[in-house]
């Protein structure tokens, strides 16, 4: 979405850190920024529980982790199960269990079964098995435990959808506070600035930390001279050390560039070399928890009708250097389709042969981020109402879109950020419906 003012600092006009004497420090980027490894973002494991009662009265808890989603040698994508367990509260129990593992379809895929006498120490004792790791997507684990001799009970552990994270911007950080209030937690943020602040702690990101949420991140450096400015690039480096260690940051330079390279204020090559130069910086740092980020417009970007579709990203950018590709989806009309329409088929929706955005974002290979997502309460052309009710469905329906894409596909959604602000191109503001349709979307 394209904005004036201190939503988006970056279209307004910025100035040149002062300049320093640092090309040492340029010669020193430069030498290391192709050596470093690329590390990936860590995928939190979590934990379904449950319990059972056999035929012989006794009470059972199982437990199984369910850790991330890996690529097998093979290219199938696998959610990793890496503890099958269970235990009683109770001594020495003869015991029987069988583990079973099912992929999505329903189809078995291995069964562990085993017989033992074990001491569970009054519960605190755990018995288990390591299952194979099954296709990503609607896979489930049984575990059936017994007293020997008596009937076993079974509990079934399913994976659960794979959410992104949800997250939001706002005009103001009270305004932002006020929907995690009302609709969160919110995990994610996305904020803000123009030229770069003398330190995170000034930057419109410095809330998250306290709050512990994942940082979105933007700045606006001149693009046009950012990768020959050694200067510019201290400056930046010296920023990135203010950033509280283990503080997630996806830092974004100049996102949404298409216009700005449309009217020439910079072309692509010169947009290409700054986060170029600005993932070489991050890289340096060796602290995983700082990433870089692009972000483009979205299906508008991949639509054959718009003068950026010709735009070669892949040739000016070192896609070793991105960890994130961000764009910024929208329906502003009454007739755009829904998020997955416009994502997974061609041409915002309506069809063609030219791949679609989400295939061209799949061809790139890096984790995807809706850093701005929304609809708008009136159609931004004709001026026709948008009905709370339909603004709803269109928040349910993408982010039950975004889950079953995360279950599926190789690349993740791993974000979800929407645009709650009330801007000249369109009310995007939740309440109600639209607010507890959005609620829904968070782990809240």
């Amino acid at each position: 979405m394209r904005l004036r003012s201190a939503v988006h600092p970056e279209e307004v006009v910025f100035t040149v850190p002062k300049r320093l004497l640092t090309a040492l420090f340029a010669i020193a980027v430069a030498l290391t920024s192709f050596t470093l490894p690329v590390v990936p973002a860590a995928q939190a494991a979590t934990a379904t529980t449950g319990s059972c009662v056999d035929g012989a009265g006794r009470t059972w808890r199982t437990k199984v982790v369910w850790d991330g989603v890996i690529t097998a040698p093979d290219g199938t994508r696998r959610k990793r199960v890496t503890y099958a367990g269970w235990t009683t509260g109770a001594g020495n129990v003869s015991t029987v269990s069988a583990v079973r593992t099912y992929d999505g379809s329903g189809a078995l895929l291995q069964t562990l079964r085993r017989s033992e006498i074990a001491d569970y120490a009054q519960g605190t004792v755990w018995k288990s098995q390591d299952p194979l790791d099954p296709p990503n997507g609607g896979a489930k684990v049984t575990i059936s435990v017994g007293t020997s001799g008596q009937a076993p009970c079974t509990v079934t552990h399913r994976q659960k959808p794979s959410s992104p994270s949800v997250g939001a911007s706002a005009a103001t950080l009270a305004s932002f506070n006020a929907l995690d209030t009302l609709a969160g937690p919110l995990v994610a943020r996305r904020a803000y600035d123009g030229a770069l602040p003398r330190s995170f702690s000034a930057s419109a990101a410095a809330a998250d930390v306290a709050a512990r949420r994942t940082s979105y991140w933007s700045f606006a450096p001149n693009v046009a001279t950012f990768a020959s400015d050694p200067a510019a690039q201290a400056a930046f480096s010296a920023f990135l050390d203010t950033i509280p260690a283990g503080h997630k940051t996806v830092i974004v330079a100049w996102h949404e560039p298409e216009d700005n390279i449309y009217r020439g204020q910079f072309t692509l090559a010169q947009w290409g070399a700054t986060n170029n130069k600005v993932g070489q910086i991050i890289r340096s740092k060796r602290r995983p928890e700082l990433r870089l980020g692009i972000c483009l417009m979205g299906p508008w970007t991949f639509d054959i009708r718009s003068p950026y579709y010709r735009y070669d990203w892949k040739a000016v950018l070192n896609f070793d250097l991105v960890d994130v590709v961000g764009i910024d989806p929208y329906k502003f009309h009454t007739t755009d389709p829904s998020i997955q329409k416009m994502l997974t088929v061609p041409n915002y929706g309506t069809g063609g042969t030219n791949p679609s955005t989400m295939q061209r974002l799949l061809a790139w290979g890096k984790p995807v981020a809706l850093m701005e997502w929304g609809v708008v309460a009136t159609d931004v052309t004709s001026g026709a109402a948008i009905s709370d009710a339909s603004r709803a469905a269109f928040i349910r329906d993408a982010h039950a879109w975004m889950k079953a894409w995360n279950d599926r596909d190789s690349i993740r959604i791993e974000a979800a950020l929407y645009f709650h602000l009330n801007v000249s191109a369109g009310d995007s503001l939740l309440s109600g419906q639209s607010l507890e349709a959005f609620a829904a979307t968070t782990p809240g």
